[in-house]
């Protein structure tokens, strides 16, 4: 019998509430968590996070610089991703703290088995249709040419944490937009349908891992007039690589 999967979550220090109640909720569907500590937004100045963001290249590619929080979040994921790497597992799933679980542990086992024995770098997004909820159907893998912009809940296999940890030792975006690029840190990216995990949605439920709303209004009105052309950039390069792959080059 295969082992579940290891299951993180990235939880703040200052954020014990949190990693209480998912604990709870995922206990009552029979997970067992494994708490990977965030990097804290307000202690970046601690951490030689410089020499992993590459500023040159985001005002080339992206709609602005980015914020603490993200860079942070950033980190986060990366910390965990290596601690998986650290372990035999042959895949896990990652999670942030403002999630819940909507299905129980041996669908989650089932799906996540797929994902170990899947035979190239695979991540899947297990939270990605918002407002959907477990129908009693099985979940299946589907593609997706542009995958949701999501990293609260996902899962992957061994091949695809190291490659994405090393793609990522320089990055300029925010990871759920890193994430998206299939085409280009070549990891096989599937969404899970219907999804297994549900972001939390109301008042005392805004992420403290990856916090909006930073940075002054001007910059985040920048983001916005600039987000149709980054999307359309993003649209052709995902045509272009899948063209490429139906050609066999």
């Amino acid at each position: 019998m295969t082992p579940p999967p290891l299951v993180y979550v990235i939880n703040l220090d200052r954020s014990p509430d949190r990693l209480a109640a998912l604990g709870e909720q995922c206990g009552e569907v029979g997970l067992h968590l494994e708490r990977i500590a965030a990097i804290d937004c307000r202690e970046l100045d601690q951490i030689p996070w410089r020499t992993q963001y590459d500023d040159a290249r985001n005002r080339r590619e992206y709609l602005g610089p980015l914020t603490p929080g993200e860079i942070a979040c950033f980190l986060s994921h990366r910390r965990a991703w290596g601690a998986f790497l650290q372990t035999n597992d042959p895949a896990a799933v990652f999670l942030e703290d403002d999630v819940i679980p909507l299905a129980g542990a041996d669908e989650i086992h089932r799906v996540m088995q797929q994902v170990a024995d899947f035979p190239r770098p695979l991540l899947c997004k297990l939270n990605t249709l918002h407002g959907a909820r477990q129908t009693g159907s099985m979940t299946r893998l589907r593609r997706s040419l542009l995958p949701p912009l999501t990293g609260a809940a996902h899962g992957m296999n061994r091949a695809a944490a190291e490659q994405l940890h090393s793609f990522t030792a320089k990055f300029h975006e925010p990871v759920d937009v890193c994430l998206q690029r299939w085409w280009d840190h070549g990891v096989d990216v599937r969404i899970a349908d219907p999804p297994l995990f549900e972001e939390k949605r109301g008042a005392g439920y805004a992420s403290t891992i990856r916090p909006s709303g930073e940075g002054p209004p001007e910059g985040r009105l920048q983001r916005e007039l600039r987000r149709p052309a980054l999307q359309v950039r993003r649209l052709v390069r995902a045509l272009l690589a899948t063209a490429r792959s139906r050609r066999g080059t």
